[in-house]
Parts: C-alpha cells; sequence; structure tokens
C-alpha cells in the first residue's frame, strides 16, 4: 500500500501484466492467460507457481477482482506469489541434491516432487517415478529400499483389476502384491 496524503490507496496491476510478469520466471510452468482468468472468474483467486513441500505454507492464492471490466490483483500479493515460486524451486533442487544423496523427506506415503519427478515413501521402501519415461517403453516407476538403496523384488500375485482384465490399462501396476529387499530382509505387502 502507498500512502498518499494522509489516505491509503493498494497498488493494483492487471490479471494479464501478472500473467507476463510471471511468463517471465525461469522454470515457469505456465498455463495459457484464459486459464488464469477463468480461475479468477470461478474461484476469486488465481495461483502462481509452485508451493514449497517442507515448509507450511498456506496460501490459498491471490485475491483476483473486475475493476472496470478488467481482472485485477494487488501487486504487493503478486510479488509474494513469485517469492514463494522462487524459494519452492530452490527447495525442490535440495529436495533432488538430497535425494541424490540418499537423504528421504516425508513419512509414509507422502510424496516428495523432484527435479526428474517424484518419489513416495511407503514403509521401508520407496517409489520413484521418472518424469522422462518414454510411455511406449517403460512405466518411469522403479521401488527401491530406502535402508539400503538396492532396487526392490517385485511380486505380481494380486488379480487384474477390472479395467487391466477387459485388455485395457489402469497404469497404477495393480497386480504388485509385494516388494522386499534380501539385503536387508524387508517386505511390504500390498
Amino acid at each position: 500500500m502507498l500512502e498518499t496524503g494522509g489516505s491509503y490507496e493498494n497498488v493494483l496491476i492487471s490479471l494479464r501484466s501478472a500473467y507476463e510478469i510471471f511468463q517471465l520466471e525461469s522454470d515457469q510452468h505456465c498455463n495459457s492467460y484464459d486459464w488464469y482468468r477463468q480461475r479468477s472468474q470461478r474461484n476469486g483467486s488465481v495461483v502462481f507457481g509452485r508451493r514449497r513441500q517442507l515448509v507450511s505454507t498456506v496460501r490459498p492464492g491471490i485475491r483476483a477482482f473486475k475493476l472496470r471490466g478488467q481482472w485485477m490483483l494487488e501487486k504487493q500479493d503478486l510479488d509474494a506469489e513469485l517469492e514463494e515460486h522462487r524459494l519452492a524451486r530452490v527447495e525442490l533442487q535440495q529436495v533432488t541434491d538430497d535425494y541424490r544423496n540418499r537423504i528421504l523427506y516425508g513419512k509414509p506415503g507422502s510424496t516428495m516432487r523432484t527435479s526428474f519427478g517424484s518419489y513416495t515413501l511407503h514403509a521401508h521402501f520407496h517409489k520413484v517415478w521418472r518424469s522422462d519415461a518414454k510411455p511406449w517403453k517403460e512405466t518411469g516407476i522403479d521401488w527401491f529400499c530406502s535402508r539400503c538403496w538396492q532396487p526392490a523384488l517385485l511380486v505380481h500375485d494380486n488379480p487384474e483389476c477390472h479395467t487391466c482384465s477387459d485388455w485395457g490399462s489402469c497404469e497404477r501396476d495393480c497386480t504388485l502384491s509385494e516388494v522386499s529387499c534380501k539385503a536387508c530382509n524387508a517386505t511390504l505387502k500390498l
């Protein structure tokens, strides 16, 4: 807010200008301008960029409102949103580097995003999803022991789900029944 003659006045920026500023951010994941406009209309707010995973950030988004037929935001809210996005990018790189150094974050059932995809913790194992996997060649999903980091042994004894039994693909690995590590003697029944 700027003080002007004893009263306070909000510094406003159009949604289009905010969108163009966000597009200049490196590593941005940007939808079309119309997507942000529709979110403004539907929710009364928009979200630009990523959120941190390791720090609890409760930012529902930037309040958006129409002024003289144009969607507007408060500039200070956009600045805070862009700063959160920058911090989230730094954190994402840290989580990725820590993964490569065999440091895992989260608790069983939680998924952590990385620059290569994500990993999900399951008891003494973690499932890695790689975003660069070629779907016509591989699933991009690998299981590893979280203790010794060896590839896990997978047992597929569950019956196929309805989708898979009808010659489709649920893409969930529905027949997976057990994950184990011989080196650590750890087993996870699914």
